[in-house]
């Protein structure tokens, strides 16, 4: 693929496209700088209701499905297929071979595990995000099975959106709280460094499953730097010091 993928996640939340000469920057260390005035005090998509937070989020996790920005088509992600059993109950059959982050296997575990935390938490940040959803079964390793509460057609909608899937070996091994500052997803880039609420710093993951409806970036790292107003981030810009606002 081309940048084209991370470019359109960026995108979302651009307020100004840098010159193409500052953007040129940073070609030789495969590094695109980000700069913007929104700072993300938790990068756990549950507990984060920013717009930035979610492309941050939408960089490092995946969920089941993913909605195409081009045509908002619903495409296979971490489950390879679907179909309702009855009106209330989707069968996902999940893809294998697919690894987290830190390289622990995805399996049907990691996604009751995360549907089912999530609604037992009182503290997630838009509790109305998953209200719809009765609960996560497991059928088998690599089949589960989501029950709605009703007749929901937005539900698949929701899953690509904002139901990413984390991983419970792992979670449970650093702690809930520790996390949050140490977040393991599935998604193309892995967050590998967390500086208070300043700096985010995100590498390619080399290991992003084949197939994948984002596919592997072009772009090696990514580094977001988080600033008070939008005036210091168009001087950061115009200064070379970031390639993208």
């Amino acid at each position: 693929m081309s940048a084209k993928w991370c470019v359109r996640a960026l995108f979302a939340a651009t307020a100004l496209v840098a010159a193409q000469m500052p953007a040129m920057a940073q070609k030789s260390a495969d590094t695109l700088r980000v700069v913007w005035w929104d700072q993300i005090v938790n990068v756990n998509p549950y507990f984060n209701q920013l717009r930035s937070g979610l492309i941050v989020a939408h960089h490092a996790f995946d969920g089941l499905v993913y909605r195409d920005p081009e045509g908002f088509v619903i495409k296979p992600a971490l489950a390879s297929s679907w179909k309702y059993t009855d009106p209330t109950t989707i069968e996902f059959t999940l893809r294998r071979g697919v690894k987290f982050h830190d390289g622990s296997p995805f399996t049907a575990d990691d996604v009751v595990y995360t549907i089912n935390t999530v609604l037992k938490d009182k503290q997630v940040s838009v509790p109305s995000n998953f209200s719809w959803i009765d609960g996560a079964d497991k059928v088998d390793d690599f089949t589960v099975r989501i029950r709605t509460k009703r007749i929901f057609p937005a539900a698949m909608e929701y899953l690509a959106m904002v139901v990413p899937i984390i991983p419970q070996a792992y979670r449970e091994k650093v702690g809930y709280d520790a996390y949050d500052k140490q977040p393991v997803g599935a998604g193309p880039y892995k967050i590998t460094r967390i500086d208070g609420v300043n700096q985010i710093d995100l590498e390619r993951f080399e290991d992003y499953y084949k197939d994948a409806p984002k596919t592997r970036p072009a772009i090696r790292k990514m580094v977001i730097h988080m600033v008070t107003d939008a005036t210091t981030a168009q001087n950061e810009v115009i200064g070379n010091k970031a390639d993208w606002t």
